[in-house]
Order: structure tokens, then sequence, then C-alpha cells
């Protein structure tokens, strides 16, 4: 049985932002309340996106869809600790969306977020109103929930048996099986051969290509998040504003990519992210994107690659510099300078990729490529 709850609700745009509160996880098991509720507030970002977010009393890991506005522009909420907030809204639109608009709010009910706690809770809730019903509206306190039955079929089937005599003669089992053992082994070639692949999987197939881990000997979503909040901020960091400006990109970046799921990693990864860009910010890598031209930044690229295979990724950025196209990848390594170099060369076939990628996709016939590693600021041309 699946339960459907929509709310609507209307909210006032304006140019003004706020700042969210970040959600706090609740020590509390969840109690079935009387009534549903959800008290949102709409937030404009820095881009002119809309993010709406609040508070409810749904249960944590309650999945919504929060759909703003006459066009109907939606995404996805988590509830975590009575609070949520969803994702940018109206993102990047010619003309900002202002004035009062309409809110809608579709939660759902089901095994795939809700436990089996939750789940017997609601089931309660309903047998209180008096048992199960073939209606299709469920009402809990002032809310309403809609019921949806799926009954399960079962179709008997009736098999009959030729006799014996009638039955053609059965082939020889030795070629069979052969040919059984073929479809097998090939079946299972194709099974387990990756459909999508990236230049880091590729790079990582090679013994002599394994890439160490971004920041060694920390916490695995630390390096994770460091890598992924580095790049956002270059991403959208132009290289001739002041410097003093890129705390303001990382604390964007930290809140977007760290602090809904890992709360107790924000101080970590933005303490991180400060050094990192306070040593790039003053390398020499740095002060040639300041002269160069940009021409794209955090491309995707897709190509084929072999039968049943695609090859996709994305190119950190494209610029040109007297008269000559750069194709350069970042890397957040912990690394030293001296061990830059040998470095590089385990990502060396990274480099042929995209560069193929480029080649293909652009028509380039002459470009050069090179790693920009962020904490040391080194590049080093391949």
């Amino acid at each position: 049985m699946r339960l459907t709850l929509v709310l609507t609700a209307c909210v006032f745009l304006c140019g003004c932002s706020a700042e969210p509160t970040p959600p706090q996880p609740s020590p509390k098991p969840y109690v079935m309340p009387k009534e549903f509720t959800i008290t949102p507030t709409a937030e404009r970002g820095p881009e002119g996106e809309i993010y709406i977010s609040g508070t409810t009393n749904f249960p944590d890991g309650m999945k919504m869809w929060v759909q703003l506005g006459p066009k109907k522009a939606k995404e996805d909420a988590i509830v975590k600790g009575g609070h949520f907030r969803s994702g940018p809204l109206y993102l990047k639109v010619a003309t900002p969306v202002t004035g009062r608009q309409s809110l809608e709010f579709v939660v759902y009910f089901n095994g795939a977020w809700q436990n089996n706690t939750v789940l017997s809770l609601l089931g309660e809730a309903i047998e209180d109103k008096g048992g199960p019903s073939a209606a299709d509206q469920i009402c809990i306190g002032t809310s309403r929930l809609t019921r949806v039955i799926t009954p399960a079929t079962v179709a008997s089937r009736r098999h009959r048996q030729n006799p014996l005599s009638t039955m053609a003669p059965q082939p020889a089992l030795g070629p069979i099986l052969i040919r059984r053992h073929a479809r097998q082994v090939k079946w299972e070639e194709h099974r387990t051969m990756p459909r999508r692949l990236t230049p880091s999987s590729l790079a990582g197939a090679r013994p002599d290509a394994v890439s160490p881990p971004a920041i060694t000997g920390r916490d695995a979503d630390l390096s994770r998040l460091v890598g992924v909040c580095a790049h956002a901020v270059l991403e959208r960091w132009d290289f001739t504003r002041p410097r003093m400006e890129i705390c303001t990109v990382i604390e964007q970046a930290c809140f977007r990519y760290v602090a809904q799921d890992h709360p107790h990693l924000m101080a970590c990864v933005t303490e991180d992210l400060t050094k990192l860009f306070e040593n790039f910010l003053s390398s020499k890598p740095y002060k040639k994107l300041q002269r160069a031209t940009v021409l794209g930044r955090e491309v995707p690229f897709v190509m084929p690659l072999r039968e049943g295979q695609i090859m996709e990724g994305v190119i950190d950025v494209i610029y040109r510099l007297d008269d000559r196209i750069w194709i350069a990848d970042y890397k957040t390594d912990d690394v030293a300078a001296e061990d830059v170099q040998t470095r590089a060369d385990r990502y060396r076939s990274q480099a042929e990729w995209y560069s193929r990628a480029v080649s293909s996709a652009l028509g380039l016939a002459s470009f050069s490529f090179q790693f920009v590693f962020l904490r040391p600021g080194i590049a080093v041309d391949v």
C-alpha cells in the first residue's frame, strides 16, 4: 500500500536572501502526530535561484517533491531532524521569479523511505479510524492522505502433457551443452562489462596507474567532499576577483554539498579548503589563469569507446593563452612539491582520454594538456 499526502501553500518571493539554520538531528523516536504540518520559507540564492526550506513533523528520511510557480519547477527535499531544504528552483532563468507563487508538496509513505516502525505507527493510526476501507481518502487529524492499493493477480495455467509416443526424438546433448556453455561465457562477459566508463576508472584499472587517495590518511568522506567542493568553487570563481572574496564562495560550496548530509565535517572541509586556496591563489598556475581567456568550465563530454561502452567525463577548464588552447584538470592530492611529477605520471592515461574527447568534440588538431595540483600550486604539462 502506498499513501500519498499532497499539501499546497503560497509563498511571496522577493530579491533578498536568508541564511537557513542547518538541520539538527532529533534524538527522540518518532511519534505519529494527530495531524501533519509543514511550515515553508522561500529563500533566494546568490544567482537568483529559489530554495524552499522549513520545519515539519514528518519522520526523518521522508522524501518530498516541492513544486513552485506556474511552470511547476520541481526539486526533492529530505526531512532530517524536523527540517528540510529543497534543491535550487528556477536556476539560471532569464527573468527571476518574484511575487506571490503557488507552492505544492507531494509526500509518499512507503517502504523505500520509511522504516517498519514509522509504517507500523501509520497503520495503527489508520486502524484507529475504523479499520481498512475501500475509500480513496484517509484522514488523520486534519491531514488527508490518498491510499492506492494495487491487488496482486495470480494466473493459473494448465499444460497438457503429450504422450511419449508422439514426442519427437531428442537431439544429442553434447552439442547442446557446448553451445550452452559458450552462451554462458559470453553472457558473463557482457554482464560484468561496465557500460559507462570515466577516464579515472580506466586509469585505476592499470596496476601502474592506481591513483592514491586525494588526501592520504584522512577520512574517505572528507577527501571526497574536499574534492567536490574545490571543483565547485573553481567552477564559479572569477580569476580576476579579489582574493579575500574566495572565503564566501567556499562557504557557499560547503553549505550546498556538506551541510545537509555531513554536518559534522563542515568545519574540517572549510578549514582544508581555505588552506588549499591560500596556496593556489599565490601560485604561478593561478597567475597564468588570470591572464587567460576561459572558454569553458566543467565541460561534460560523452564519446563511444567500444561495442556497448561509452566514455563520459567532465573537463575542469578549457582556456586560451598566447594563441594556444589549454585543457586543465584540477587535482586536490595531498602531495609534496618534489613528488608532483611522479604523481602526474600516474594520471597520464586520464590526460590521453581527455585529449581524445576534446579533439573529437571540438575538432582541435593542436592543444596542450596540464594537471594543476592545487595544494602545492604546481602545474604539470603532459
